[in-house]
């Protein structure tokens, strides 16, 4: 075990403690994370968190399966719920929000109006590119890529390729 592995185990077993997080056999956080939790955030086994990821329950909740990755300036908030499976890639800068602000009454103040939270689900063996938005409501099915810096506000079926603003499926990586 190198020095700098060692130091991630520490960090990670200090986060479990300080954090209430879970987190299974071999997942560790390289760096600096913020993370609000009261208990409902969790990792299965072999996931890496790089630093400065962002993860806030909000009242909600993140579930992240086994062998995934979550890199640097990311951030989750995990309001509605938040799911993500196995085996899934979360690029730089990818932000996952499952709640939005109400905006309907123009005599409130949009702070006054409340949230609407939705679950958000990533399921196994997903790719996430750079920049991408998820939000909330959405599932992104199995096997699927999603471009850098699209904005997925519709679920995307499983196995597809899907990239822009808002993301549309341009390709299946079906045969």
């Amino acid at each position: 075990m190198g020095f700098r592995t060692g130091i991630a185990i520490l960090r990670t077993k200090y986060y479990m403690i300080r954090y209430r997080i879970k987190a299974g056999s071999g997942t560790i956080f390289q760096g600096s994370t913020e993370i609000v939790s009261s208990g409902k955030t969790g990792f299965g086994k072999n996931c890496v968190i790089a630093p400065w990821v962002v993860l806030r329950e909000w009242g909600g909740y993140i579930k992240v399966g086994n062998n995934c990755s979550i890199n640097s300036f990311c951030h989750i908030s995990g309001n509605g719920g938040v799911e993500i499976g196995n085996d899934v890639r979360i690029a730089t800068q990818s932000v996952i929000v499952s709640a939005n602000h109400n905006f309907d009454d123009l005599d409130i103040p949009i702070t006054f109006q409340g949230e609407t939270k939705e679950k958000i689900i990533i399921e196994d063996d997903c790719w996430i590119g750079a920049s991408v938005k998820i939000l909330a409501g959405v599932t992104v099915g199995k096997g699927s890529v999603i471009g850098a810096g699209s904005v997925v506000n519709k679920d995307i079926p499983p196995y597809s390729i899907a990239v822009g603003v808002p993301a549309k499926v341009i390709k299946s990586r079906l045969r």
